[in-house]
């Protein structure tokens, strides 16, 4: 297992940095990353080819079910100039998206990652990244239109 304690550092990195996309909270990532990375070393074997965005993807799939669960308040409101979607709002209209159209909105637009990249995480093609992001918005749009505008009923 020296390979995965040479990876480790990277490994952790990333699936740190995707849980705190979604999570926000510094050691409900923490915790996200560890049992991401604890799950790739027992599967180190049969992913070794492609830990980073297996362990990324985990680490993605850990948080959502961790904002699901638990919502983690903010100890103190962070003042903004201009109002922003609360996280867990957006948590939960991700949350109605199928697996595919999820998992592309949170590569591309969460951890800022472009198209070719999403596709290599997703193991697709550009093609079919551009199609999840685009139906998966589309849904989060409506969604978000209908239960955020004054005035407009859900249908």
């Amino acid at each position: 297992m020296a390979d995965f304690e040479d990876h480790f550092d990277e490994l952790y990195l990333g699936a740190f940095r995707a849980a705190r996309r979604i999570v926000g909270d510094i050691e409900s990532s923490r915790d996200v990353a560890s049992e991401a990375v604890a799950r790739a070393y027992s599967r180190w074997g049969r992913i070794e080819t492609h830990a980073q965005a297996w362990v990324t993807k985990v680490a993605v799939n850990l948080a959502l079910d961790v904002v699901r669960r638990k919502p983690v308040p903010l100890a103190v409101p962070v003042p903004v100039a201009e109002p922003t979607l609360d996280r867990l709002v957006l948590a939960a209209e991700l949350a109605r998206l199928p697996r595919r159209q999820r998992e592309a909105i949170v590569f591309r637009y969460l951890l800022d990652m472009d198209e070719e990249q999403t596709a290599r995480m997703l193991g697709v093609t550009i093609g079919t990244v551009h199609t999840h992001v685009n139906r998966g918005l589309a849904k989060v749009r409506v969604h978000m239109t209908v239960d955020f505008v004054p005035g407009v009923e859900a249908p």
